[in-house]
C-alpha cells in the first residue's frame, strides 16, 4: 500500500535509495563518534568517490570557485583520515 499520492515507481526507488544512503551516513557518523577504524576507511572511500565525481563534473564544464573549494576540502579530509589512523586504533590491554 503506497501512502504517497502522485509518486510513481521511479520516485519510490529514489526515495528508497535516499533512505538507504541516509542510514549509511548515520552508521558511518556513529562509527566515527566511537572511533571505529571501519568508519575511518569508509570516509576515505566515500570521499574518494566524491573527489572523482567532482573532477569529472569539472572536466564537463562545472568549473568554478565552489568546485575548487570542494576539491580542497575533500582532499584534506582524505589526507586527515589517512594520516591520523592512530586515533582509530584501540590500545592493546596489557
Amino acid at each position: 500500500v503506497a501512502i504517497a499520492v502522485g509518486v510513481d515507481e521511479a520516485g519510490m526507488i529514489e526515495i528508497g535509495t535516499m533512505l538507504v544512503l541516509t542510514g549509511l551516513i548515520i552508521a558511518v557518523a556513529v562509527g566515527l563518534w566511537r572511533l571505529q577504524n571501519w568508519a575511518r576507511i569508509a570516509v576515505i572511500v566515500l570521499q574518494s568517490f566524491s573527489l572523482i565525481l567532482s573532477i569529472i563534473l569539472m572536466l564537463n564544464g562545472a568549473f568554478g570557485i565552489p568546485s575548487l573549494i570542494g576539491l580542497a576540502i575533500g582532499g584534506y579530509t582524505i589526507y586527515w583520515f589517512a594520516t591520523n589512523r592512530g586515533y582509530f586504533i584501540k590500545p592493546q590491554a596489557g
